[in-house]
């Protein structure tokens, strides 16, 4: 589907204005086991916030290799070790307790703790979890999960552009503001490519969330159900459908 499911960190406060920690989790992260661990499989690996339905976008390469963000432990200590938390830190993880929030918490909570990391997780119900999350911002890192985006645009200027509300982890970076306004302003598919890869970059290099995985989108219907369209955004389009009773 056109998703992708990440961490944010809360890059306001301390302790995850220092980005070297921020590199030190995005890179301490085990991707591969929190998919079969809390998905159960049904997805893939997530090295960047691009998705597989956003056709020409999208790099095949990216689902596989070391590319992007990745689990390694090696590049997660030395990047710790640079860091003001030489030997971890004490950390908040606000998530809503509904869905896979709680389960993909705990997996988190046992992952960081190798690298040092007490994680307290907090747990709250949907319009607790918004407020606490969009408005009074007081955690250091939250789950979320971004759907029904089929254009680069729809995943990356909301969610990251320094003057989104979307953004509660105010993550400031010139350069990925400048590309991803420059993309949504030109209507030529290489230009804007060029403005995403740039985009994605900056993401990398900064580390403001810590990229997870691309869940399968599912429809399930009655085998009867003749010429449904999958669209993967989240949506349904009844207008080509029949029902073969015969």
């Amino acid at each position: 589907g056109g998703n992708w499911r990440c961490m944010h960190m809360n890059i306001a406060k301390e302790p995850f204005s220092d980005k070297n920690l921020r590199k030190a989790v995005a890179f301490a992260i085990d991707r591969e086991e929190i998919l079969k661990r809390v998905e159960f499989g049904e997805g893939i690996v997530a090295h960047g916030p691009i998705s597989p339905p956003m056709g020409g976008f999208w790099d095949a390469a990216w689902s596989s290799g070391k590319n992007g963000q990745y689990h390694d432990m090696e590049q997660a200590r030395a990047h710790l070790k640079q860091s003001r938390y030489p030997s971890g830190a004490e950390v908040s993880l606000l998530t809503n307790i509904a869905g896979y929030g709680p389960r993909q918490a705990e997996a988190i909570q046992a992952q960081l703790a190798k690298l040092g990391f007490n994680v307290k997780i907090e747990l709250a119900d949907s319009p607790t979890f918004r407020r606490r999350w969009l408005q009074e911002r007081q955690w250091d890192l939250v789950q979320v999960q971004w759907d029904a985006d089929l254009d680069p645009d729809e995943t990356l200027y909301p969610e990251l552009h320094s003057k989104e509300t979307w953004n509660a982890g105010r993550w400031s970076n010139p350069a990925f503001d400048s590309a991803v306004e420059a993309a949504r302003s030109d209507s030529d598919f290489k230009k804007r490519k060029k403005f995403y890869e740039d985009a994605v970059r900056a993401i990398l290099e900064d580390a403001p969330v810590a990229i997870l995985m691309h869940l399968n989108e599912q429809k399930v219907f009655h085998k009867y159900v003749k010429n449904f369209p999958m669209i993967p955004a989240g949506l349904i389009n009844m207008h080509s459908v029949w029902l073969d009773k015969a």
